[in-house]
């Protein structure tokens, strides 16, 4: 099912010298991460200040991650979410579809089920690039498992890591939360630790938003600008299930060597990152891919 957005802006605050670059991977449905895509810039517009030390930006960006929460618990914004899956029904798969026709139900279990889809479980995760030539620095905010790498001088550089339930971090604040990590899984549910939304695991009234089992708290990662850095290729986690950091900025500059257009090597790369059962059967899928390739001129 369509459940990711993005943001691609080469002129954020409408300026040339910043970008923002956003992936939204939507899980329990897509109306968190289209939120994102249309408000997320306007929350970081909000509280931005020109004039500041590098740990004031840092934290600018940490806490715009936080004010996404603060925004969706408002009760107009979850009316706004609970609108928009009501007049744009999710693009259900193929395959789901099918399933869906082969039972049957009666009117209480639909009526049941709609009382079920809560917006309080609705989520995504975000990897936000922010490319800042006036102070000379790019940014990395993540929260989840999308992911960025660079493609710098031929090799790859890692720019951000995955909240999983494996890392010892992310398990010492969950079990200290109350939590428990079931089968991979939070509270045997999401296999993910950080997001944007799922207010569902973060109503821990004596916790911080930091503290919480799912918080929305984000990595922040700041690296330098340099010319030898290529490209910069970032997307949700499905694209990078086939391939580690390396393979995919190998694959990347083998295209480029080879005078492949930046959207012909996104397309080849979502190809070949496709489940084949995806290709024979013409669509019949669960999930989609995102992925956002920029290239840095010299």
């Amino acid at each position: 099912m369509q459940e990711d957005s993005h943001i691609a802006n080469i002129n954020f605050m409408n300026s040339e010298e910043k970008a923002l670059f956003c992936v939204f991977d939507g899980h329990g449905g897509r109306e968190v991460a289209i939120w994102c895509s249309k408000f997320y810039e306007l929350i970081l517009r909000k509280d931005y200040a020109e004039q500041g030390s590098e740990d004031d930006r840092k934290e600018w960006l940490r806490k715009s991650f936080l004010n996404v929460d603060v925004e969706l618990q408002k009760h107009e914004t979850q009316k706004y979410l609970a609108n928009l899956r009501k007049d744009v029904p999710p693009n259900k798969s193929p395959l789901i579809q099918i399933l869906e026709a082969s039972r049957k139900q009666n009117e209480e279990e639909k009526k049941e089920a709609d009382d079920d889809e809560s917006m309080e479980c609705v989520g995504c995760t975000a990897n936000v690039v922010y490319l800042d030539k006036a102070n000379n620095k790019i940014y990395v905010i993540n929260a989840g498992d999308s992911r960025c790498t660079m493609g710098r001088a031929g090799k790859a550089v890692e720019m951000s890591i995955d909240h999983k339930p494996e890392s010892q971090v992310e398990i010492d604040r969950i079990t200290k939360a109350g939590s428990t990590i079931v089968e991979g899984r939070v509270d045997g549910n999401l296999n993910l630790t950080r997001s944007l939304g799922d207010l569902k695991y973060k109503q821990r009234e004596n916790l911080k938003p930091e503290e919480q089992a799912i918080t929305a708290n984000p990595d922040v990662y700041v690296f330098e600008y340099s010319d030898d850095i290529d490209f910069i290729i970032m997307g949700c986690d499905g694209i990078w299930e086939k391939r580690s950091n390396d393979e995919m900025v190998d694959f990347v500059y083998q295209k480029m060597k080879g005078g492949v257009p930046l959207k012909q090597i996104v397309s080849d790369l979502l190809l070949e990152t496709i489940a084949p059962s995806v290709m024979e059967t013409q669509g019949v899928g669960c999930d989609n891919m995102t992925c956002i390739l920029i290239k840095f001129t010299k």
